[in-house]
């Protein structure tokens, strides 16, 4: 892989996992969604293993997932079905989140009565103004 084409992997692992410590809303759930679809391809497939620095920065990813998902309960059933990913209590395809387990890390705190406090906030797309199609 080219190294810029690695430093723009990891960067945005790393945005996605900052813009995902706050409080849950529909475009933090969506993005939520998008960044599982996108770490589930990362965690499994080859880059775990010949990448490091990719899968070090998808086990950060990992946990702040694993975090967030924790907050939606039961899930988007809407945003499940519209990006063709299963339910919560499809346990096969959520396993990836438990690879790769990784430490705490400082983009999350768990003890504070929101998840990233001390976080930048983000500017996100209107969803609302997104055409999807397929």
């Amino acid at each position: 892989m080219d190294s810029e084409i690695l430093t723009v992997v990891i960067s945005t692992i790393t945005e996605i996992s900052v813009a995902l410590n706050g409080f849950s809303n529909p475009q933090h759930d969506f993005l939520f969604y998008t960044a599982s679809y996108y770490a589930k391809l990362l965690a499994t497939g080859i880059f775990r293993h010949q990448y490091p620095t990719v899968a070090s920065a998808v086990s950060m990813l990992l946990e702040v997932l694993r975090n967030y998902r924790a907050h939606l309960a039961e899930g988007v059933l809407s945003l499940e079905k519209m990006m063709g990913i299963p339910s919560f209590s499809d346990n096969e395809w959520w396993k990836f989140l438990k690879l790769l387990e990784a430490k705490p890390t400082s983009v999350y705190a768990p003890n504070s009565e929101k998840m990233g406090a001390n976080l930048p906030s983000l500017s996100f797309v209107d969803l609302t103004e997104v055409e999807i199609e397929g």
